[in-house]
């Protein structure tokens, strides 16, 4: 549970800096596309080059790790592994794969988001016991597990939309 308001504020900050580490390298996968679809992002409209985004993605790293480090060593965990997941979504070919290992990777981002947020919104940023750290992905109530499912089944349902010939 969230030990008071300053906490909150540090948990929205470590998810939007997070956010920007996941997508700046997204942003960078194909911007041929982005300037057909989307013209206002910052490389279609020319606001930043594709090195200083190079650059910027790359810097972002050690700063999530960095920021983490600030909380705990647990909070430095769920940053790597959501710097992992970045890195084989975009770099490893599951952006432009199966529909159901990208929902996947996904899935487990919006877990380790939860994750970092939670140990940052609670009152030691630690898990006390390694039985805290599962309970949090695995209890029935948990974000975590429902969100995961709930991400998979939405996903795969668009995915089949976006057959054509389905509308």
């Amino acid at each position: 549970p969230m030990s008071n308001n300053q906490h909150l504020v540090h948990a929205v900050f470590w998810v939007w800096f997070h956010v920007l580490q996941v997508d700046v390298p997204n942003q960078m996968l194909d911007p041929e596309e982005d300037e057909y679809n989307k013209p206002d992002r910052p490389l279609p409209s020319k606001r930043i080059t594709w090195e200083n985004a190079l650059i910027l993605r790359w810097a972002l790293v050690p700063a999530c790790w960095v920021l983490s480090a600030c909380y705990s060593l647990e909070t430095v965990y769920a940053s790597m592994t959501l710097c992992a997941l970045t890195y084989i979504y975009n770099d490893m070919g599951f952006a432009k794969g199966h529909w159901f290992g990208r929902n996947l990777l996904n899935a487990l981002a919006f877990a380790s988001f939860e994750v970092g947020a939670c140990l940052i919104a609670g009152k030691s940023h630690v898990y006390s016991s390694g039985n805290e750290g599962y309970s949090t992905c695995l209890s029935p109530g948990s974000g975590c597990k429902a969100q995961t499912a709930v991400h998979l089944i939405t996903s795969a349902r668009s995915q089949f939309y976006a057959v054509q010939g389905f509308s």
